[in-house]
């Protein structure tokens, strides 16, 4: 039983899978999930067909972001989906009109991936659709390789710091062959051992110099003089 001015409550859990502030359809009705909860949205029929139609295609694109991402999926795939993406476009855009007209905007503005969908139109200057974006008809995101090798000690360095955000010289030994110590030795003044700390294999840790001299620099050198007094090497 309701008291009075009280409402029901038409709110589902929130599905891991949709993005928080974004639109879904469960059982063929629209909800919102905003954070743990999904909630039914106050639209007339006609907002609703569109979101409907605007949900299709971000989870078309985001599949086929997902698929270019990813360095095991074949040509055929992801020309598939593209035929997809096409098809609901054409479709979409035949009913409702262009994704980034007021009527669209209004209906699907709130969801987070909206101005995603806005990009797949390149308009004119009076915004009017110029044509579809590269995306519907060619690959537009590689998948990430991997650096396999570096020739020098700061190519391992850079390489490092971007695959790992840090120094990682036994990483850094793999990519180059060359020992840790002549790879510090290459880099000395551009990287500095830490004193007192060790990687988990043993290995001396190392950080890059704006790290190293920032914080509370005169401690940092005492360490390291003192260090240098124990090892000499």
């Amino acid at each position: 039983e309701l008291s009075e001015g009280e409402d029901i409550d038409t709110s589902i859990p929130a599905d891991p899978n949709v993005k928080n502030y974004s639109f879904t359809v469960v059982d063929g009705e629209v909800y919102y999930r905003e954070n743990s909860r999904m909630v039914r949205p106050d639209l007339n029929a006609t907002a609703e067909a569109r979101v409907k139609g605007l949900v299709e295609l971000r989870d078309c694109v985001q599949q086929l972001i997902d698929l270019e991402m990813d360095a095991g999926a074949s040509d055929a795939n992801i020309q598939a989906q593209m035929t997809e993406l096409n098809r609901l476009y054409d479709s979409f855009s035949e009913k409702y009109g262009l994704i980034n007209d007021r009527g669209n905007r209004l209906a699907f503005a709130d969801d987070s991936s909206y101005y995603l969908l806005c990009a797949l139109e390149v308009l004119d200057e009076e915004g009017k659709l110029e044509r579809k974006a590269d995306m519907f008809t060619k690959r537009t995101i590689k998948p990430h390789e991997a650096v396999a090798a570096a020739d020098t000690a700061a190519e391992a360095l850079a390489v490092s710091i971007s695959e790992k955000a840090r120094v990682d010289m036994a990483y850094m030994e793999q990519l180059t062959g060359k020992p840790g110590e002549e790879l510090a030795a290459e880099l000395r003044g551009v990287i500095f051992r830490v004193p007192g700390q060790n990687e988990p294999d043993g290995r001396p840790h190392y950080v890059t110099a704006d790290e190293y001299l920032s914080g509370n620099v005169r401690r940092k050198l005492r360490q390291a003089q003192r260090a240098a007094e124990q090892d000499p090497s």
